[in-house]
């Protein structure tokens, strides 16, 4: 049997690269019973179901098509075959791409701006909680107004980011 790529094997089930594991297999099925050797002569009909055959092998092993139900297809964003997520915004990605996950940024999963707005609200917050022990033990009221501005600041961020993700859907 050839060796033949994914791309080649979708098109030999007559399917689109983004094709679900579930339409794989009922395409497979439908070609197979179709162009089955019992059930039509013909040198060409069985050239034909072995190249099915080796097609649906080969997406088998590839996609991992398994009766897990997982939903194994083409990652829009980067073109590999792995599982696909949906993110926050509705897209279905692969986890690689879902946590941005780069050559060049293996271990920062969020943009740096994100990652600075995050570190910015934990420091809100410390610094808060700082205010407003010093508050306690000084029995100052000063500290605890800085305490309320800087929770309220940081809830401010939370809020805006939380919003800015729901109208991204």
């Amino acid at each position: 049997m050839e060796k033949m790529s994914p791309e080649e094997c979708f098109l030999v089930l007559e399917l689109d690269a983004s094709a679900s594991p579930d339409e794989v297999r009922a395409a497979f099925r439908r070609l197979a019973k179709q162009n089955h050797p019992d059930l039509s002569r013909g040198r060409s009909r069985q050239k034909r179901f072995e190249q099915i055959v080796n097609a649906y092998r080969i997406l088998k092993n590839e996609l991992k098509l398994h009766a897990d139900g997982s939903d194994v297809r083409v990652c829009p964003a980067c073109g590999r075959y792995k599982e696909l997520l949906e993110g926050l915004d509705g897209r279905s990605l692969c986890p690689d791409c879902l946590l941005g996950e780069t050559r060049r940024r293996h271990f920062l999963p969020q943009p740096v701006i994100t990652t600075v707005k995050h570190l910015s609200v934990v420091a809100l917050y410390m610094a808060a909680i700082v205010l407003m022990i010093q508050s306690f033990i000084s029995e100052d009221m000063v500290p605890a107004a800085w305490s309320f501005a800087c929770a309220l600041a940081g809830l401010i961020i939370l809020a805006v980011t939380v919003l800015r993700i729901r109208n991204v859907r």
